[in-house]
């Protein structure tokens, strides 16, 4: 007789382990004797996604739910597959089958609320969200997710508080302070310590609020990584610029730190009270003025453009939010324009071959580093780029850009409107539903049309 409850054990230890070929022949073997074992379909499922099988893990959860109907894990298992490839009605409806037989289960509310968010239905996935944190209160991921919808629907208030749950997250760097972390009391006559904690284009952002720190009779030191030394040596607010690294050492003297992204927070920023004096980085005169001298001859219009993240691979956030190379050249067919690539990383080399008839430069080996991009930028006409640190970069400049946005966009960037209360010189382009980037270049290509001078 064989012991279907050992078999389960050891097939899991197997899963655990990364053995998925043996858990396999076990949850079979398991079948074999009991065909209608619902939880060994459903863990066999997750075998076959394991093993990159996808529809065989979607029929074996199916399998599952015909032997038992109110099985909210399998339903559960079936709305991520479904949610990774894009048929949200479909994962939503599974993810709905999940909470409804397990009202406890906080990771489909959570779900749920990422697939309304992707949707767009903010509202929807915020009561989600809620729902999941009902249940596990203590769920920093999942209170981030919430933090995110309502920053993303101008809830600032509330959402900054919740955005904080961020530095209780796994993947939060961590440092050893000496000095306590600043609340937003007095300040006068004390030295800051501001470190970064995120991306390039999140420092370029928010770099905005240091000159407010710095009015408040403050000396600021920023920790940031030394890539970025060069174009923030000149940022308003900032008297020092240490290494990250040098945080854990005992050289450093300040009174209090905080992180760059809980300055919004303490500020009490609304949407109305967001600190848009730009420009606040500059460009080095001397590398401006090599620019000059070498976009001189140039007398056509002349953009920069940016179409992928500097991270693009599987990640759903840096897919969605880039746009292949291939739907550029629409707008680029317009006479009396001249393009000139700031792309970086792998995607560069997709500027040396442009097609036929289309003036396009290929700056990459040009840009050692953002002192080199906040140059050319200030010499070039306008930027035209993808949700990536180059627009940050632009918009804190005070330089002319258009942003090219996925339909389920980042926070920053609000839902529906045009302009953006960060940066008054940017305008957004948005998808008007998921993975639609000829429609965003279609307006874009419009709007270059209407330049002065411009014809199709």
């Amino acid at each position: 007789m064989i012991d279907i409850n050992s078999l389960l054990q050891e097939a899991m230890k197997h899963c655990q382990s990364g053995n998925l070929y043996e858990a396999e022949k076990l949850y079979l073997t398991i079948l074999k004797e009991i065909p209608d074992h619902a939880e060994a379909y459903n863990n066999l499922g997750g075998v076959f996604y394991g093993s990159g099988r996808v529809d065989e893990a979607i029929v074996s959860y199916q399998r599952a739910i015909s032997i038992k109907p109110d099985f909210a894990g399998a339903y559960y298992n079936l709305g991520i597959l479904y949610e990774e490839q894009d048929r949200f009605d479909t994962a939503i409806s599974n993810y709905m089958h999940a909470v409804r037989f397990n009202p406890e289960h906080a990771m489909a509310y959570n779900n749920l609320g990422n697939v309304f968010k992707k949707q767009g239905r903010i509202k929807e996935a915020i009561e989600s969200y809620t729902s999941a944190i009902l249940i596990e209160p203590d769920n920093a991921d999942i209170h981030l997710n919430r933090s995110i919808a309502l920053l993303l629907s101008g809830s600032y208030k509330e959402g900054w508080e919740e955005y904080e749950w961020r530095k209780k997250i796994i993947e939060y760097p961590e440092y050893v302070f000496t000095k306590p972390q600043w609340n937003g009391g007095p300040l006068d006559n004390r030295t800051v310590l501001v470190y970064e904690e995120q991306g390039f284009g999140d420092i370029f952002q928010f770099a905005r609020y240091l000159p407010l720190l710095k009015a408040q009779s403050v000396h600021v030191i920023l920790a940031c990584h030394k890539e970025l030394f060069p174009v923030l040596k000149g940022c308003k607010g900032i008297d020092e610029i240490i290494e990250l690294a040098a945080i854990n050492t005992a050289s450093i003297k300040y009174d209090f730190h905080v992180s760059l992204m809980s300055l919004p927070l303490l500020f009490n920023t609304r949407l109305t009270t967001i600190p848009a004096d730009v420009p606040y980085i500059t460009a080095e005169p001397d590398l401006t003025e090599k620019w000059r001298i070498r976009l001189g001859r140039d007398q056509n219009f002349k953009i920069g453009i940016v179409w992928a993240g500097g991270l693009l691979n599987s990640k759903d956030k840096e897919r969605s939010r880039s746009c292949p190379f291939e739907e550029f050249i629409p707008l680029m067919n317009i006479s009396g324009l001249t393009f000139y690539s700031l792309q970086k990383g792998i995607w560069a080399d997709q500027a040396d071959k442009p097609p036929r008839d289309i003036t396009l430069v290929n700056l990459d080996r040009e840009l050692n580093d953002f002192a080199d991009t906040a140059a050319v930028i200030e010499k070039l006409d306008l930027i035209i780029s993808i949700d990536t640190s180059v627009a940050h970069l632009a918009g804190a400049m005070a330089r002319p850009v258009w942003t090219l946005l996925s339909f389920s966009p980042d926070w920053r960037w609000l839902l529906e409107k045009e302009d953006s209360p960060w940066y008054p010189t940017m305008r957004l382009f948005r998808q008007p539903e998921p993975g639609n980037w000829k429609a965003v270049i279609k307006s874009v290509t419009e709007e270059l049309r209407r330049l002065p001078g411009k014809t199709p």
